[in-house]
């Protein structure tokens, strides 16, 4: 299928296709996202963006790359399109790169345990167990003891291992809410590998083990966005930010003082007039609120990049339940997180 150029935002384009997935046009989302994957793959290195970058925030002149949860993502959106069309070797071929795609060594890397449950749970509902098995390995390695979902994790590994009637599980995936907007703040820790914390604009919906399924967070989506100034994850990033403290604090200053000027100017000149004091108060009142916006100039430089697929969920349903809404973990979330219209695999 041939690939469309992409321009324009990288961000919106990966919302048309979270879009096409959700309205069923399952050709177009693979076209699309296959060309996304192709453009915003792999970092391209510029001297000069690289050294101008640090006087604006990371964003404006640094090109969007695809985080690895997103790559992996995008590869199991376009395995469940691929079988939604009745291509079970193409969705085969793209479950294996999403696999891949978390491991290779690229500007961002690293496998998350929400791709990793719902690539173990398309593997079953292609009736290929040994396939799935390695991927509920790894989940139940990856999460926490006393996460719910390593418990269902444990289960299918026995099942598989067992055989028989058991082995044969169809999944239905579904996405869960729309992952939340993010915010920032400076800290003071001097703990943290970074100068700022990251935190969601929302809750996320809390994970869960249930007869007939469960719910997993993407939290761990979250927690890769903000591992991305450390600096044993991407060394350059981290080391510009750091850079940019002191541009900030210039630029902080800069207006500071220009705020202090209009208001020394302009009494100075009310009182050489010999005024009503009206040139004086105005200037102050023009000075202050310049002054007011130093902070703001100061943390400019320092805003770190959030760009993020937008139009995620903000967790994944897998269950065996004929009526997704009777599924217990999802009558269990504290608040009413909705059904995406899109079942990624049914």
């Amino acid at each position: 299928m041939p690939e469309r150029p992409i321009t324009g935002d990288p961000i919106a384009a990966l919302d048309l296709v979270t879009d096409y997935a959700e309205i069923g046009c399952h050709r177009q989302a693979i076209e699309l996202g296959s060309a996304i994957r192709n453009t915003y793959r792999q970092k391209t290195y510029s001297v000069s963006a690289e050294i101008f970058s640090v006087f604006l925030p990371e964003e404006v002149l640094s090109e969007y790359v695809l985080e690895s949860y997103e790559r992996a993502f995008l590869s199991f959106v376009l395995a469940s399109s691929y079988l939604k069309l009745g291509d079970k070797d193409a969705a085969s071929v793209e479950l294996r790169r999403a696999n891949s795609e978390g491991k290779a060594l690229l500007y961002n890397y690293g496998e998350d345990p929400v791709n990793i449950l719902m690539s173990a749970a398309l593997w079953d509902n292609l009736q290929q167990p040994d396939s799935a098995r390695p991927f509920w390995q790894k989940l139940s390695g990856i999460l926490r003891e006393d996460n719910p979902v390593r418990e269902l994790a444990n289960e299918r590994i026995r099942a598989i291992d067992r055989g028989g009637t058991t082995v044969q599980t169809h999944w239905r995936i579904v996405g869960l809410g729309r992952f939340p907007s993010l915010d920032w703040q400076l800290t003071s820790d001097t703990k943290r590998d970074s100068y700022f914390t990251m935190k969601p604009l929302g809750d996320l919906p809390k994970d869960c083990r249930s007869p007939t399924g469960a719910v997993l967070g993407t939290g761990s989506w979250l927690e890769k966005l903000a591992h991305r100034y450390s600096s044993d994850y991407h060394p350059l990033l981290h080391l510009k930010t750091w850079v940019r403290m002191p541009i900030g604090a210039v630029y902080g200053l800069g207006i500071f003082s220009a705020g202090l000027g209009v208001v020394f100017a302009g009494c100075a000149v009310d009182g050489s007039m010999k005024g009503n004091a009206d040139l004086c108060k105005a200037s102050i009142d023009a000075g202050t609120k310049l002054i007011s916006h130093a902070g703001e100039a100061a943390s400019f430089p320092l805003r770190p990049d959030l760009r993020h697929w937008r139009r995620l969920p903000s967790a994944v349903m897998i269950t065996t339940a004929s009526d997704l809404t009777a599924e217990a973990c999802w009558l269990e979330q504290p608040q009413a997180i909705s059904l995406l219209s899109h079942t990624f695999a049914n």
